[in-house]
């Protein structure tokens, strides 16, 4: 039930924010982006969301889009290819508002999958970071 300041009696949850909470995904990562989100987050002694956020925000969405262009596959929907036998890693964990913003509209704009976007973010952070160094 809703009262007239938009929050609900028995659990006090404004229903006009709900909407623009974090987003709590389950996503699939190559086994390469697996061992890098598990390396450098111990190195930077961070959780696996936080340092997933930070390569997410960190990342143009011109960087995203100049890799997919270079890319000699486009990775789609329709194309996605599906491995039998072992599965990829998945790692529960929560998207900013923002992040999730971001992610939704780079896989609409190229007709991928959520799951696929984030891959190619962390590669194209991965990439980033081994020419910083």
């Amino acid at each position: 039930m809703i009262n007239k300041n938009n929050t609900t009696q028995s659990t006090g949850i404004d229903t006009n924010t709900s909407r623009t909470t974090d987003k709590f995904v389950n996503m699939a990562f190559t086994d390469e982006n697996y061992e890098f989100i598990v390396s450098e987050a111990s190195k930077l002694n961070a959780h696996f969301t936080n340092f997933i956020n930070l390569a997410i925000s960190s990342t143009s969405d011109n960087e995203i889009e100049d890799f997919i262009a270079k890319n000699p596959i486009r990775q789609c929907k329709s194309l996605a290819s599906k491995r039998t036998g072992e599965h990829l890693k998945r790692i529960y964990f929560k998207l900013s508002t923002e992040n999730f913003e971001k992610i939704r509209n780079a896989a609409k704009q190229n007709n991928s999958s959520k799951t696929v976007i984030v891959n190619v973010i962390l590669e194209v952070y991965r990439q980033k970071q081994t020419q910083e160094q």
